[in-house]
């Protein structure tokens, strides 16, 4: 790497070779001379550990940490490459190059690292986006990305470390080597919250529809799992608390095998989910999906939340009459409605228009929003991801 390195020619390179001089530069002074012969090394592999200490080095001074080359440890004679001393901690780093063939960017590993010191810092530096990692801290405010995925870049970044957290089944590649956790996890975000042909996916990240099918299909159970703590239940809303509730069908592709996914009410297929808002108009609680044929009352009752909860606590639309909730007046077969009772329903629809727009932003995750074309028997877990999904969209705010 060090030859290829020192002959190569061009703009870029010369800007490569300038970075690395200067991070030398600012390393500590002791150490200087024995970093420069390291870097100087014929073999790929002292290159590449060396540049892995560089880096580290600098990550470290960057998060605002006091950082101390080879410090001595009390009780044995091994030195570890840094101390880092912070405000709120201090710790011990030893840099180990991930592989045989020097890969520095690969696995999970490298996310707990960079989580772990996201957190331990109390401000982010300009280094990790100066060298382009995706994974960057910023200084300012967090670059939103809500029209791809509905979260900021520090945010995914903390998604990819929960993920790197979760137990997994061992053996197998949840993920695409060829994207990496990180674009696994935008692809995976911006399928959802968009709902894209997932060929369209394939040429915005340059590899195939099956790699973006694979990055779907192993992360969307992962997110639901990890982030199911966040999904209220309904043993979860306060009693007393008012709450208004309405039904939506989330649509998918017409199968000629599930009749009773068939809503007459929507004219078309999928599953009915309960949503729950606040007077406020803040999503509360999402029931688990029935087939499209149910009732929106068929569907509360199959829920169980008025079970638990006082139904004059609630009020819907006059698809709920009679489970003792606030609902507007049906109007009588032989007469109209009485002047009261229109201006009842007004009073009662002006409070209702909440749950109406708490149901539009929920369906901003197109997925909810347009046929669902995966497999059927993926559309629940991919309907509970998606929930979850949002009840953490919420909590960051």
């Amino acid at each position: 790497m060090y030859t290829f390195l020192d002959r190569v020619a061009g703009p870029v390179w010369d800007r490569i070779r300038q970075l690395i001089e200067e991070w030398v530069k600012g390393y500590c002074p002791g150490d200087q001379a024995e970093m420069v012969a390291r870097l100087r090394n014929k073999r790929d592999v002292d290159f590449t550990a060396a540049y892995w200490e560089l880096l580290l080095y600098h990550a470290l001074k960057a998060l605002r940490f006091e950082v101390t080359c080879h410090p001595e440890v009390a009780g044995t004679t091994k030195r570890p490459d840094f101390l880092a001393e912070g405000d709120e901690c201090s710790f011990y780093v030893e840099g180990k190059v991930l592989g045989e063939d020097g890969g520095l960017f690969t696995g999970p590993g490298v996310f707990r690292i960079i989580g772990d010191l996201r957190r331990a810092a109390m401000k982010g530096g300009p280094f990790l986006e100066r060298i382009g990692l995706p994974h960057s801290i910023r200084e300012k405010r967090a670059v939103a990305m809500y029209y791809t995925t509905g979260f900021t870049k520090d945010e995914i970044a903390d998604l990819c470390t929960m993920v790197s957290a979760t137990e997994m089944e061992p053996g197998i590649n949840h993920w695409p080597p060829v994207l990496g956790l990180f674009k696994s996890v935008v692809v995976t975000l911006t399928y959802l919250r968009r709902n894209h042909v997932q060929a369209e996916l394939a040429e915005y990240f340059g590899v195939s529809q099956p790699t973006i099918s694979r990055a779907i299909t192993g992360l969307t159970p992962i997110i639901a799992l990890m982030l199911a703590a966040y999904v209220p239940v309904a043993e979860d809303l306060e009693r007393g608390e008012q709450h208004i509730v309405d039904g939506t069908l989330l649509p998918c592709w017409s199968w000629r095998t599930h009749p009773e996914l068939y809503s007459g009410k929507h004219k078309t297929t999928g599953l009915n989910v309960q949503v729950a808002c606040d007077l406020y108009g803040r999503l509360k609680w999402v029931s688990d999906p029935v087939t499209g044929n149910r009732h929106d009352s068929a569907a509360l009752e199959i829920s169980g939340v008025l079970h638990k909860l006082d139904p004059a606590d609630w009020i819907g639309d006059k698809g709920y009459i009679g489970n003792g909730m606030l609902t507007p007046i049906r109007k009588p077969q032989f007469r109209d409605l009485l002047d009261w009772e229109k201006k009842f329903n007004k009073e009662v629809n002006k409070i209702r228009y909440l749950i109406e727009r708490t149901i539009a932003n929920l369906k901003t995750w197109r997925i909810l929003h347009v046929d669902y074309r995966r497999p059927l028997a993926s559309f629940a877990e991919t309907i509970s991801a998606t929930i979850a999904l949002e009840f953490y969209r919420i909590s960051c705010e």
